[in-house]
């Protein structure tokens, strides 16, 4: 039972971006250790990357050493002020902290949250039924589409699921989309790995084809239901008019007016009554314009019945709108709700056959864990019974992973020890993950009332230029109220119950509460003189001809920007751009790289860049080369392999692109080196290591440009087929390469992804 320790040991830093956080969490995790040196090994900080948690490593040693050595005054003002000890004891105890964590590295603890549970589970690995020689495997995109292969392999022997792809891929016809439905098969089935679907998991292992089939013709009637009823009381509307001998364009606004919302239903299956019809419900003179000639004709129609079929459409719309919004997204994807129960059953016989637990798994054992354990037994399990735990990037930590936390950290403080977290909502980047930043918002401070839980603000920007931090002041204070305004208006047009439209609002105020503490102070090296620019330029969503999208403009003014920068005494290497997604990354270099061979660039000026993709392996031109080698080596048969060679070949020996003409000039392999064609019979009879040996010496890949990536992908091979099947077909298209070879770094402007 624990006992409740009315104490204020629990602290909850708000800390936004550049206000210091890593100093803090390290000097907290000092502050712990200096109390007692030789209980170093009990204070736990966990982060969310390996990056982040090499830095926090770094810097409490480093910090450690300066106070050992009395070389940062005020560091050590800092930890006077934290601890109440005196110099003397701090100075003689981080010389002992440094000695110890040096000679006890394992025991400095400091890890990521998933490393962390992954030690947990592991010592419960007998009670969960896991194998000695288990692994946790990070590749869970690979496993995906491993097991939808399979899938996909075994349709010819399973009609029943192959009908309903089939029927899913008409539906997609129908709305005119790709036929193509694996990405959406992909795409859909990545929930299969999130928390939320692990609530459900178990009842939807429950529900048979039978039941499947049974549920499909409830949602398919309550959604015809719906459409004939409104329709039915449509036309029954539009044929009073015609009685009446009225058009559309008799009343008020035409097709846009209340008359013309009976076509829309019939016609164009648009079923939500606009403001004007709501309008004309209660006010009969919205029918008509004054000026009308048929005001009679059109009074006596709505008195026969038009105005009472119109106030049943939309009595009838708003009761049962949601329902049948419902039921149109479930059968958007229904038949691939189909095949969730088989990447279940294939995905739980694929972690018995290779001894390995995903890494989505790992919160979800560990909650199993604890609900039926208490903590202490769960810390001797482990082997490390910790006494201050240091969250950090708490707005990443998900609902399972605080659920896994929570009883630690109040075995923790019922026995009066500290403990805290770190987090900014405003930075929650890992939704992906099932990252909650409501969590730091409202549910830490409920779940652990008893221990006072004391807020903290870390409100000053050491990072930015004053002026930066003065223009995001002033921008972030002024948008959460917009868009609380305008959010707050959209809810209030919308037919729902009361009832959802407060849950609606309620998510508005958490955006505008989240941002409450937006406001930072400028750090004081930034003060004098205030430095930094900020320049905003708006470009039309369309130029006057509709020729230009404002992405096409904003790319075409990128070039200059770059170079107005360079003109300033910025190298390239200090210029980032930043980007929503992949693909306009993509868009960026290719406009810096047309720019660069037109004769619009300057001479001295660098237009190279180089991205989070073009840094993994199979990006890179040299193993794109490789890669289709191999793949015409196993099938010279496969014309588009050879094509992807000759380009690529073409590519790096000349600079340039190629033409459609190069690319038919190329396909006769005259462009490419006499061994390729003459070796090839015996390339493919070598082990994959020595035919990417030879392949290298062949294509002369051996440039220092390519060192990086050729090193990090015969790694790859290696790491490859030491573990997995030695089939070389098999090699790309098992998912393998996506493997980063971001260790790499080049003195170029960077792209990134926000």
């Amino acid at each position: 039972m624990i006992q409740h320790n009315q104490t204020n040991t629990f602290a909850i830093y708000r800390s936004s971006a550049g206000s210091g956080k890593t100093h803090q969490l390290a000097v907290e995790f000092i502050s712990m250790a200096l109390a007692n040196p030789n209980l170093f090994n009990k204070i736990l900080a966990v982060t969310f990357t390996n990056k982040a948690t090499k830095e926090m490593k770094e810097r409490i040693l480093a910090f450690l050493m300066q106070l050992a050595d009395q070389s940062n005054a005020s560091l050590m003002d800092q930890l006077i002020s934290n601890t109440g000890l005196p110099q003397s004891t701090i100075v003689a105890n981080a010389k002992v902290v440094v000695s110890k964590i040096l000679h006890q590295y394992a025991q400095f603890s400091v890890s990521t949250i998933d490393a962390f549970f992954q030690k947990v589970v592991k010592s419960f690995a007998k009670e969960l039924g896991l194998l000695g020689n288990y692994k946790v495997e990070l590749d869970q995109d690979m496993i995906k589409k491993e097991l939808i292969d399979q899938i996909m392999d075994e349709l010819g022997n399973d009609a029943e699921l192959a009908g309903w792809l089939v029927e899913f891929s008409f539906t997609r016809v129908d709305n005119n989309k790709s036929w193509n439905i694996r990405p959406q098969i992909e795409s859909l089935s990545n929930e299969v790995f999130k928390e939320s679907f692990r609530e459900v998991e178990k009842d939807l292992q429950k529900i048979g084809r039978q039941d499947f089939k049974k549920f499909l013709a409830t949602v398919t009637q309550i959604k015809t239901g719906f459409e004939s009823h409104i329709k039915s009381l449509a036309q029954k509307a539009s044929g009073l008019m015609r009685v009446q001998g009225l058009e559309v364009e008799d009343f008020a606004f035409g097709t846009k007016g209340p008359a013309g919302y009976f076509d829309r239903i019939v016609i164009r299956n648009d079923y939500e009554p606009k403001a004007r019809v709501n309008e004309a419900i209660g006010n009969h003179d919205k029918w008509f314009t004054k000026s009308s000639t048929k005001k009679d004709a059109i009074r006596q129609c709505l008195a026969a019945g038009m105005l009472a079929y119109t106030q049943e459409i939309v009595t009838y719309y708003e009761k049962n709108i949601q329902e049948y919004a419902t039921a149109v997204e479930v059968l958007r994807n229904f038949y691939v709700y189909g095949i969730f129960t088989e990447i279940i059953r294939k995905l739980k016989a694929y972690r018995k056959a290779h001894d390995v637990m995903l890494i989505s798994d790992v919160p979800v054992f560990l909650r199993g864990i604890i609900d039926e354990n208490d903590a202490p037994f769960i810390y001797e399990k482990t082997g490390s019974r910790y006494q201050h735990y240091l969250i950090d990037e708490f707005q990443d930590t998900s609902h399972f992973q605080w659920q896994n936390f929570k009883p630690l950290i109040e075995n923790s403080l019922a026995q009066g020890y500290k403990s805290l977290l770190v987090g900014d909502g405003k930075q929650s980047i890992y939704r992906w993950r099932g990252g909650d930043w409501k969590l730091i918002l409202h549910q830490v401070k409920a779940d652990l009332q008893s221990w006072l839980p004391n807020e903290k603000h870390l409100n000053t920007n050491w990072r930015s230029d004053g002026k930066i931090v003065q223009f995001n002041n002033d921008l972030f204070a002024y948008i959460p109220g917009l868009l609380g305004r305008d959010f707050g208006t959209s809810i209030a047009g919308l037919t729902l119950p009361e009832e959802d439209k407060r849950m609606l609002n309620s998510r508005a105020m958490d955006v505008q509460q989240l941002y409450e503490d937006v406001a930072q102070q400028i750090a004081p090296k930034h003060l004098e003189p205030l430095r930094g620019a900020i320049e905003i330029n708006v470009f039309a969503k369309e130029d006057p001809g509709g020729e230009l999208t404002w992405k096409m403009s904003a790319l075409e003014a990128l070039p200059g920007q770059i170079e107005t920068l360079q003109e300033a005494g910025f190298e390239a290497q200090d210029i980032a751009v930043l980007v929503r997604k992949g693909d306009e990354g993509k868009q960026v270099i290719e406009q810096l790289l047309k720019y660069k061979k037109s004769s619009k660039a300057r001479a001295g000026f660098c237009y190279d860049a180089i991205s989070n993709e073009s840094l993994f392996l199979g990006n890179a031109p040299a193993i794109r080369l490789i890669i289709n080698t191999l793949r015409y080596a196993v099938n010279p048969e496969n014309k588009i392999a050879f094509g992807e060679i000759a380009y690529y070949y073409h590519t790096m020996q000349t600079g340039d692109g190629a033409t459609h003409a190069d690319l038919n000039f190329m396909l006769d392999g005259s462009v490419l080196p006499a061994d390729f064609l003459a070796e090839l019979p015996l390339l493919v009879r070598r082990p994959v290591y020595e035919m990417v040996e030879r392949i290298v010496q062949i294509f002369g890949l051996g440039e220092p440009t390519h060192t990086a990536y050729l090193q990090a992908f015969q790694d790859v091979v290696l790491e490859y087929f030491a573990n997995e099947s030695k089939d070389v077909a098999d090699f790309w298209n098992g998912g393998l390469i996506k493997a980063a070879a971001n260790r790499y770094k080049c003195p170029t402007a960077s792209m990134q992804y926000a």
